[in-house]
């Protein structure tokens, strides 16, 4: 199952939706102002911390200009209550959501990539105009964090660990106050696709379920190849269908009927 799957009430509590790029050593701060200017009504703040490590999906610039340059920061524009935000640095671009009164206002996937692939391709016109370069996708992810219903804390973590066909045999966590169990997935037949499952549960705050799928484009499958639509977030459309199969395995039928599955 992929994403013809839908939920009428999906506990979603936060997106993040990144695309990997060549690293452009010669962008700098200063070349995107015409974005801030062009988002300044919608993201009224921004925000700089320092670069994140360069990422092994991200590739390495081609760019064999030895001028130095200074560090490109992580750059954040934002809304004025950090629900809705993009961040660029110069090998990645991201866009990220918390949805505070839950699938009330969560828009669905169609809409969250639809809004990105919209930033982006300013993203892309900026960086063509003020550098000269071309933006060369090679990965995608996508996050999703999702709470979970309350339940004692060792049915839950072994039904997560044994895809729910597992039993905790009276097993007594009673004085714990913290558990996680964290998975790494590879499929032989997706060399493209890595997924992972980070499952938290906190007495205090609940549990939450984390899924992170990536997709490396250089690996997507040939029959992608004249999708240009999908090539132009490197598969991130394909990211996202290979989270959802794994929300699917890792959560139970009773807590998907809750969320009201729809197939």
């Amino acid at each position: 199952m992929g994403t013809d799957v839908k939920f009428s009430n999906p506990p979603v509590a936060a997106v993040m939706l990144t695309v990997y790029f060549e690293a452009i050593e010669t962008l700098q701060p200063i070349h995107l102002s015409r974005l801030r200017e062009m988002w300044r009504d919608r993201y009224p703040t921004t925000g700089n911390l320092p670069p994140l490590r360069p990422h092994p999906l991200a590739g390495v610039s081609d760019d064999d200009d030895d001028e130095l340059t200074w560090q490109f920061p992580y750059m954040i524009f934002g809304t004025d209550d950090e629900s809705d935000a993009v961040a660029i640095q110069n090998d990645r671009f991201v866009r990220s959501w918390h949805f505070t009164e839950g699938a009330s206002s969560y828009p669905g996937f169609d809409e969250l990539r639809a809004d990105m692939a919209q930033r982006f391709q300013e993203f892309k016109t900026v960086v063509q105009a003020e550098v000269g370069r071309d933006v060369v996708l090679t990965a995608s992810e996508c996050r999703y964090t999702n709470p979970l219903p309350k339940m004692p804390m060792a049915d839950l973590l072994v039904g997560v660990a044994s895809g729910w066909k597992g039993n905790p045999g009276g097993a007594d966590l009673s004085m714990a106050h913290y558990g996680s169990v964290f998975f790494h997935l590879d499929d032989p037949e997706l060399p493209a696709s890595h997924v992972s499952v980070d499952l938290d549960v906190d007495e205090a705050d609940g549990a939450t379920m984390t899924i992170r799928s990536r997709y490396a484009a250089n690996k997507l499958p040939s029959e992608a190849d004249d999708q240009g639509e999908v090539l132009e977030l490197a598969g991130v459309d394909l990211a996202h269908a290979a989270l959802i199969r794994t929300f699917l395995t890792f959560t139970s039928s009773e807590m998907q009927t809750v969320w009201g599955i729809q197939k």
